[in-house]
């Protein structure tokens, strides 16, 4: 902790010190919200042009086949 010596100067640090911190964190939420952003984007393209499961190529029309116990 800093030491008290009764001056305007230790006010101005610990506003200064205030704005620096604040500076800091939001740039560390500005950042991790821009990563979020690319990371859905990013996702987002890759889903489109790459889909995890292919086309379902047993999607044709059923094949009825009897039942054998119905007349």
């Amino acid at each position: 902790m800093k030491s008290v010596q009764g001056g305007r100067h230790i006010l101005s640090d610990d506003a200064k010190e205030r704005l620096e911190t604040d500076v800091v964190v939001s740039a560390g939420f500005a950042s991790i919200l821009a990563l979020c952003i690319v990371m859905f984007v990013g996702l987002y393209n890759w889903s489109r042009y790459a889909p995890i499961f292919g086309p379902d190529l047993g999607a044709q029309q059923a094949i009825e086949q009897p039942v054998p116990w119905l007349p």
